[in-house]
């Protein structure tokens, strides 16, 4: 199923970044807490509402530039070539920043009306506007270090961008309490894009192509990014629909359940996948045009992410109630079958994630948008639902079976797209993944402690399984496998 180079190259890629991830997770978590403890439920889930708004002016904004810059830059075999995105992505989301931010800047006043909750009426959108002006800068640094494979400097970009967001963010909390919300979500897009400035400036891009051959460049960007854009924009809407009719039906306390909860879900499976995604989108997308190659590509991904990413689920199920309160407060238990609900949905997202990659290196815009139109229906569709009856778990619920039409659909399309066949053993280890969260899920919930006591030495017995596994995939003779094997020795004994 796998090459040992390739895999040695995923594992070095993602030991990096999500060394870095780690990083960015305690920064997070301690970020969140003071959050949490400086502003209360309410306090939070308004920082959350504000957050999503900002994510989806941004994704408008930035037209899904940056993203499409990625595939451009993994094909592109001359220095030349790769130079000429670099300066067309560098004035295209400049260009697009300041117009983003001079357009939300005239018509603050009846967007601010419309956008803003009645807790932030006082609040100028012009700030906000101010933030996702920045956030779409940021993220072009992200994906320009992405797509030129620079492993180090993103890691370093990440990091570095993380902690100075949390020094300003938290700050401003301290000394203006709910009134520095607005530039606590400031200070992560100036935090990323002041280091991202420092970590790109070595990198000179070369001699300045053409206008014309700066057009010509555009030009793919723009076909693929505003698909792109337009489909991921359906994600921060519909959460900002499930938060709206959460506020209005269960109060200000379920968006801080709901917020804490989804927090945790996106800061850890963000840790394993975006980890992997910064070495597999650019080397998916130059794989593709090959589909012997691209379906050992996809499949390789995908059963390294499960292999990394078991060992949180288990230990996250058997865990829950506790993670909550640890890392918010006592009041955020109330999340807790929500939060089971999320990991559930969250490994299945796992199983789907190398496929949905395929669309992006096969740069069919339209088929992508179709996909996310039809995962936020269900997702939104299914909350709205279930809302009256189970309340902020509805969410969880719907989460879980949007997941399920997600990786039956993103197979669908692999298969169409370069013939994918998953092999016997990625099935058995998808089913034994999946089934184990689901049972630690349901013993957890009538039976705490027996989930946690059940729980924890499954979590590790996964994570020493997965290790022998990657020993194996990377040569069984490297510093890997010694350690797996001295490991698993010990253990033993």
């Amino acid at each position: 199923m796998t090459d040992d180079n390739s895999a040695r190259q995923i594992l070095r890629s993602s030991s990096l970044i999500g060394a870095a991830s780690v990083a960015n997770v305690l920064t997070g978590l301690v970020r969140n807490k003071l959050a949490a403890l400086l502003l209360g439920p309410a306090g939070f889930g308004l920082i959350a509402l504000v957050q999503s708004l900002v994510t989806s002016l941004a994704q408008v904004g930035g037209l899904g530039l940056a993203n499409a810059a990625v595939r451009q830059l993994s094909q592109a075999d001359e220095e030349q070539a790769r130079a000429s995105v670099r300066r067309a992505l560098f004035l295209g989301s400049l260009t697009l920043a300041a117009l983003t931010l001079a357009l939300l800047w005239l018509l603050q006043k009846p967007l601010g009306a419309w956008l803003l909750p009645d807790e932030a009426a006082g609040w100028s959108l012009g700030l906000i506007a101010l933030a996702a002006a920045l956030t779409i800068l940021a993220t072009t640094q992200q994906f320009l270090l992405t797509g030129l494979r620079q492993i180090g400097r993103l890691a370093l970009l990440n990091v570095g961008g993380a902690l100075t967001g949390t020094l300003l963010g938290v700050g401003a909390l301290y000394w203006l309490g709910s009134g520095g919300i607005p530039l606590y979500i400031l200070a992560a897009p100036v935090g990323a894009l002041v280091v991202g400035v420092m970590v790109l400036a070595p990198l000179r891009p070369g001699a300045a192509p053409s206008s014309p051959r700066l057009l010509s460049e555009l030009r793919p960007m723009l076909s693929l990014g505003v698909p792109l854009m337009l489909g991921n924009l359906l994600a921060p809407v519909a959460q900002l629909a499930i938060r709206s009719a959460m506020g209005d039906q269960l109060g200000a306390a379920a968006l801080g359940y709901y917020g804490a909860a989804s927090m945790i879900s996106v800061t850890y499976i963000g840790f394993v996948l975006s980890a992997m995604a910064t070495d597999y989108y650019p080397r998916v997308s130059a794989a593709y045009p090959t589909p012997l190659v691209a379906r050992r590509v996809v499949l390789e991904q995908a059963e390294i992410a499960l292999l990394l990413a078991a060992p949180l689920f288990l230990g996250l199920q058997a865990t829950a109630p506790w993670v909550l309160h640890a890392l918010y407060s006592s009041q955020f238990v109330e999340a807790t079958p929500l939060l089971r609900w999320l990991v559930l949905g969250d490994t299945l997202k796992t199983l789907g994630w190398p496929l949905g990659y395929l669309l992006l290196a096969s740069g069919r815009g339209k088929i992508y948008i179709a996909a996310e139109a039809l995962f936020a229906l269900v997702l939104v569709g299914g909350t709205l639902l279930l809302l009256p009856r189970f309340g902020v778990e509805a969410a969880g619920i719907a989460y879980f079976a949007m997941m399920s039409v997600y990786l039956l659909t993103q197979f669908f399309i692999a298969r169409r797209l370069i013939g994918l066949h998953p092999g016997r053993p990625l099935i058995l280890l998808a089913l034994a993944v999946i089934g184990s969260v689901a049972a630690l899920a349901l013993v957890g919930s009538f039976f705490p402690l027996a989930g946690l006591a059940i729980g924890l030495p499954l979590s590790a017995a996964a994570g020493l399984f997965g290790l022998l596994r990657l020993a194996h995939l990377t040569e069984a003779d490297n510093r890997i496998g010694r350690t797996a094997r001295t490991l698993a020795a010990r253990i033993g004994r």
